[in-house]
C-alpha cells in the first residue's frame, strides 16, 4: 500500500521525523564504524557454522532461472581476465571475498571490491553513490558489474522535485527507481557489458530493516532490471538465506548482528553470482 508522504524539501530541518531519522542515521554510520572494523577480524576467523554448505555446491534456487544469451560475451583469458567490479554497502564485505576467492580459481577473472560502510542510494550520505560509481568504473574499466545495497536505505526518507518523500509513498518508490535505472545506465555507458544487481535478503523479524522494507527495495531492483534485458541480470537471494519454510534463517548471518552475513552466509552468495557470470562469460561449449 502506498502514502501520500511528500513535503517541501526546505521543512525537513523543522520535520521531527527527519531529525529523528537523522539522529539515527547518525548512530548508523557510528555503529558501522565500528562493525567496519569487526568485519575483516571476524572473516579471519571463519565464523560460519560447521555445516555451511561450500561455494561450489551451494543451491542456486529460482536466481539463475531464464539467463539466456542474447549475444555472445568475449570468453576472457588468463592473458585478459574478466575484471568485475563489486560495488555497495558493508553487506558486501564478506561475498566480496568469496566471490574473489571464486574469480581467482577460474584463472580469467579478478574481482575489485568497493563497499562503504552506511552507505545508501536515498540519500548522499556518506557518499553519493551515483557520482562514485561514476568515477570508479571509468578508472576501474570493468567489463562486468556485481551490485548490492539496501539495509541502511528501510524507512529512509528521499527527496525529489524539490520535496522530501516517504518511504512506503508512490513518490519515494518512483525516484528510489531513478537513481537504480540512472547507475545501471550510466555503469552500461562506461564499458561495463553485464551487470548482476544482487537483491536483499530476507530479515529477522523486530529488527531494522525490516523484510517488507527489503522486499520494496528489490520490486525496485528487479523493475529496473527487467527494461534492461540482456544486459542486467537481477539475481535474488532471498529464498537463498532463508529455511525451506521461507523465514528468516540465522545460520546464515553473524552472530553480533542479525542484517550482516557471516562468511557462510556470503558463500552462498556468491556461488549463486558466480555461477550467473560463468553462464555468461564461460558457457558450456557443444
Amino acid at each position: 500500500m502506498y502514502t501520500v508522504g511528500c513535503r517541501p524539501a526546505r521543512s525537513a530541518r523543522r520535520d521531527p521525523r527527519v531529525l529523528r531519522r537523522q539522529r539515527l542515521a547518525a548512530v548508523a554510520v557510528a555503529l558501522a564504524v565500528v562493525l567496519a572494523v569487526a568485519v575483516p577480524l571476524f572473516a579471519l576467523r571463519g565464523n560460519g557454522p560447521a555445516g555451511a554448505v561450500p561455494a561450489a555446491t551451494a543451491p542456486l534456487g529460482g536466481a539463475l532461472a531464464n539467463l539466456p544469451i542474447e549475444r555472445e560475451l568475449p570468453r576472457p583469458t588468463a592473458a585478459h581476465p574478466l575484471r568485475i567490479y563489486f560495488g555497495g554497502d558493508s553487506m558486501t564485505g564478506y561475498p566480496i571475498q568469496e566471490l574473489t576467492t571464486l574469480a581467482r580459481a577460474t584463472g580469467v577473472m579478478k574481482v575489485m571490491g568497493d563497499y562503504q560502510v552506511s552507505s545508501r542510494l536515498c540519500y548522499n550520505v556518506p557518499i553519493n553513490w551515483p557520482v562514485h560509481l561514476h568515477a570508479k568504473l571509468r578508472a576501474l574499466h570493468p567489463r562486468a558489474m556485481v551490485f548490492m545495497i539496501g539495509a541502511n536505505d528501510g524507512g529512509a526518507p528521499i527527496t525529489a522535485g524539490g520535496r522530501i518523500c516517504d518511504f512506503w509513498s508512490r513518490q519515494w518508490f518512483a525516484a528510489f527507481r531513478k537513481i537504480v535505472g540512472r547507475m545501471m545506465d550510466d555503469a552500461l555507458a562506461s564499458g561495463v557489458q553485464r551487470i548482476y544487481w544482487v537483491g536483499m535478503p530476507i530479515m529477522k523479524p523486530g529488527h531494522y530493516p525490516s523484510s517488507d522494507q527489503m522486499k520494496r527495495l528489490n520490486n525496485a531492483y528487479r523493475k529496473e532490471a527487467s527494461l534492461r534485458p540482456g544486459q542486467v541480470r537481477y539475481i535474488d537471494i532471498w529464498r537463498l538465506l532463508a529455511t525451506p519454510s521461507g523465514q528468516y534463517d540465522p545460520q546464515w548471518r553473524a552472530s553480533w548482528d542479525p542484517t550482516h552475513l557471516n562468511s557462510a552466509g556470503a558463500r552462498r552468495i556468491a556461488a549463486v553470482v558466480m555461477a550467473a557470470i560463468k553462464h555468461d562469460w564461460l558457457p558450456k561449449r557443444h
